[in-house]
């Protein structure tokens, strides 16, 4: 997993000298623990310039690991959460293990 030390907003989105579109990305696949990337993201986000006044908990929920390329993911998952929060209403928004917005 990331160190939480090194995660920031512009490691999330910069995957170094990759050009997927030119075929140029050779990706590296290992198990990564959806809910923790996701706690990672969101807590990396709460402080985000762009989402003042929002925040997202994550109910606590089971391990889920899957097989994927973590930097490819993270970045996916990453805008995903950013753009959720962005078009938020100021307050508190959560999911819940099922991945329910409440």
């Amino acid at each position: 997993m990331v160190d939480r030390g090194s995660l920031n907003h512009q490691s999330v989105f910069a995957l170094k000298d990759i050009s997927a579109e030119r075929g140029e990305y050779e990706p590296q696949f290992e198990e990564v623990d959806l809910y923790q990337m996701l706690q990672e993201l969101c807590d990396l986000y709460r402080h985000h310039e762009r989402v003042t006044g929002r925040l997202v908990e994550l109910a606590p929920n089971e391990t889920c690991l899957v097989r994927t390329d973590p930097p490819v993911l993270r970045r996916i998952v990453g805008n995903m959460v950013l753009n959720g929060m962005e078009a938020a209403a100021k307050g508190k928004a959560g999911f819940d293990k099922n991945g329910n917005i409440n």
